[in-house]
């Protein structure tokens, strides 16, 4: 009896084996959703690439071909069937660009492709940057236009602030430079700061004010035509 036991058990766990594998198969088996894309997060990133973006979608696995601007996602990482990461590859230039999504896949017997695309759904920006300030130094009582040189700059937000105040106008030139009024500051080297949604930039002692030259009177104030004759000036 204790014969027929062992195998009725053995025969028992055979067969809630063979069930366990009939259910993981009928798992593996369960078809995709359709592929399709639904957003990307963060929306933007530098054009150099190399930083890491969320795909939002459905029917995502691990035969799936990513691209940003039409060029393959340097790696890709499927986190489930709705969700991907991607580390985004160089950009041809600043600009939108489409993000898509390819596959293969087997339905009624037939290799069928399949392609997510999102329009428009990137942009690629140029960091911000800043190579010259011209000039480096202003009066401590009046504004100074500066121009800055640099990249990534854009009009309507970039901020500049000398020593923590903001310049009082930002203007992005036809020749893709900054134009900028610094205020009036305490005499002193300051800091110089310029942010936009492409970066920050920080210039530590980038501008110095200086305390304005005034004459007020010379003494003598002619003299002939020899010249030779000593000059006292007053002022400040």
């Amino acid at each position: 009896d204790a014969v027929v036991e062992m195998e009725d058990f053995s025969l028992d766990s055979d067969m809630g084996l063979a069930r366990d594998m009939e259910l993981e198969l009928d798992m593996e088996l369960e078809p995709l959703a359709d592929l399709s894309l639904n957003s990307i997060v963060p929306n933007r990133g530098p054009v150099t690439g190399g930083n890491e973006i969320t795909i939002v979608g459905t029917g995502f696995s691990e035969d799936v071909v990513f691209a940003v601007d039409r060029i393959r996602c340097i790696s890709v990482e499927i986190i489930n069937a709705s969700r991907a990461k991607c580390v985004v590859p160089e950009g041809f230039g600043e600009g939108l660009a489409p993000v898509t999504a390819y596959a293969e896949r087997m339905i009624d017997g037939e290799v069928t492709p399949q392609q997510g695309l999102l329009e428009e759904a990137y942009t690629y920006y140029i960091p911000l940057s800043v190579d010259q300030l011209n000039p480096t130094r202003g009066s401590s009582q009046s504004d100074t236009r500066v121009t800055i040189v640099g990249t990534g700059f854009t009009e309507e937000t970039t901020v500049v602030s000398f020593g923590g105040i903001r310049a009082s106008s930002v203007e992005l030139l036809p020749n893709g430079t900054l134009s900028a009024i610094a205020p009036p500051h305490a005499v002193g080297y300051v800091d110089v700061t310029i942010l936009n949604e492409n970066g920050q930039v920080d210039l530590d002692d980038g501008f110095y004010y200086y305390e304005r030259l005034e004459l007020n009177a010379l003494s003598p104030a002619a003299s002939d035509l020899e010249g030779g004759v000593e000059v006292i000036l007053s002022g400040r």
